[in-house]
């Protein structure tokens, strides 16, 4: 998966044998960031969420995140395992193929196969 030269078509899609399914995996341009993200597109998730060690390569935005106080959140990780954490928001810009907006994300701490999940 990767980005062909000059524009953000993706050169296919990975594909994961894991539960029997395929994941829809891009490589996306997010404002900010200084390489590009690699982001799960998951249409059976109910937020969209963002690794909080990739959101910590833009120390700025994640501190003013970490800076408002917006309770606790609790979220089913797919292990099954119901993780309660501080609600960290974000807003993205993201861009790949013909998508292109701007998305509120949840920060959490997440395995390095993914930088966001949309």
């Amino acid at each position: 998966m990767g980005l062909h030269e000059g524009d953000l078509a993706p050169r296919g899609r990975s594909s994961s044998n894991e539960g029997g399914s395929d994941l829809l995996v891009v490589t996306a341009k997010v404002a900010g960031f200084g390489r590009p993200l690699r982001v799960l597109v998951d249409l059976g998730a109910s937020k969209n969420y963002a690794r909080r060690q990739t959101m910590a390569e833009n120390a700025r935005l994640l501190a003013q995140a970490c800076a408002r106080d917006r309770g606790l959140i609790s979220v089913r990780l797919a292990t099954g395992v119901v993780a309660t954490v501080k609600k960290v928001e974000v807003d993205l810009r993201v861009a790949f193929v013909d998508f292109d907006s701007v998305e509120r994300f949840t920060v959490l701490d997440m395995d390095e196969r993914f930088d966001l999940i949309l």
